[in-house]
């Protein structure tokens, strides 16, 4: 419906409570939808542990205390996924309008979303690569930039085939 507009009931699956990625993930999501009046948050802090297993657990239990679930948001694919096999199993993935992951690994966030399991993921780009040039930039005496932002992309199925192609998966 737009800014402002937004409305559901969100079940939100954490990584490791204990970790940075987690807590940078969760306050990403909420920086966004904390201005919508309209989401209403089923779950207070759940830690799936990065583990599809214990994020099926989680929806397991989301799906039997709630009887509508608009929205999935898993800190990362294997938890987005084990949140799908749980509405699966339950007879409820399709009244679920997004179930969205976190990573964008070709053998499983892009996959799950070419299959239809998730509705999206995003890269989520790690930072050795982008170190390693600005480790060689340093040796080299050049100066470096402050901050440096890793790029991101959303993952649908309108590109998920491109992205398997790309990566001899498809």
């Amino acid at each position: 419906g737009g800014p402002g507009k937004a409305a559901g009931n969100v079940v939100e699956i954490w990584g490791g409570m204990g970790t940075q990625p987690a807590h940078d993930r969760h306050d990403g999501f909420h920086a966004f939808t904390d201005k919508e009046g309209g989401i209403k948050y089923l779950l207070n802090n759940q830690s799936g542990d990065w583990k599809q297993d214990k994020a099926y657990n989680i929806m397991t239990t989301a799906l039997r205390n709630n009887e509508k679930i608009d929205m999935v948001y898993g800190h990362n694919d294997p938890m987005a996924y084990g949140a799908y096999l749980a509405a699966k199993d339950a007879g409820r993935d399709k009244d679920i309008k997004f179930i969205i992951g976190i990573d964008g690994l070709p053998d499983e966030g892009v996959t799950w979303v070419n299959n239809g399991q998730l509705t999206a993921t995003f890269l989520y780009a790690t930072p050795g690569a982008e170190g390693l040039r600005q480790a060689v930039k340093l040796l080299k005496g050049e100066k470096l930039e402050p901050v440096i932002t890793l790029p991101t992309m959303l993952i649908t199925k309108d590109n998920a085939p491109d992205i398997l192609k790309k990566n001899g998966l498809l």
